[in-house]
């Protein structure tokens, strides 16, 4: 169901020269989903922004 998506964000990761673009896409997707379907926390305005910045820096490191 989410293969295209992850896909599609794990080759733009890989020609921005992430090591490990598909780690990243399933670091992207994750939470998301997460907090969507078990309704953990809320979608702030300001998290969508925040958890991108925090995924490419994570992966930036590897």
């Amino acid at each position: 169901m989410l293969g295209p998506q992850l896909r599609a964000i794990a080759d733009r990761l890989a020609r921005a020269g992430v090591e490990c673009p598909e780690d990243g896409a399933e670091l992207l997707l994750g939470p998301v989903f997460h907090r969507w379907l078990l309704r953990t926390r809320p979608f702030t305005e300001d998290w969508p922004a925040a958890h991108v910045e925090r995924v490419l820096r994570a992966v930036s490191f590897g």
